[in-house]
């Protein structure tokens, strides 16, 4: 986005990861491929986390539910409060390399996702 010459909306869009200024979307798709969700704009320094629970996306999510994300959409334990599931594909961390089962897995979900 442009850059606010406002300090306080310019602070409150200035994303650390992108190091720029950015507005985020929370937008969800149904597997057909129709969008089911789209938030308002929230400024690149509000967290994934705040995101899904003040956009009202929970208040969609029924029981039963799965939820295709990134790996760093680290909001497990919210949809856990819906009944639902968060899949995400596999990360490293500190292991040298991931399981085979892990990478099938991974690529599988991957496939849906994207």
């Amino acid at each position: 986005v442009q850059r606010s010459t406002k300090f306080k909306e310019r602070a409150s869009t200035f994303s650390s990861y992108k190091h720029h200024n950015t507005i985020k979307y929370l937008i969800s798709l149904t597997p057909q491929g129709t969008v089911s969700f789209i938030s308002l704009g929230y400024g690149g320094r509000c967290s994934d986390k705040f995101i899904v629970e003040d956009s009202g996306y929970i208040d969609n999510l029924k029981e039963g539910d799965v939820v295709l994300a990134d790996r760093g959409f680290l909001v497990n334990d919210l949809i856990n409060l819906c009944d639902a599931e968060l899949k995400t594909t596999a990360f490293k961390g500190k292991r040298s390399q991931l399981s085979q089962l892990e990478v099938e897995e991974s690529r599988t979900l991957s496939k849906v996702r994207i």
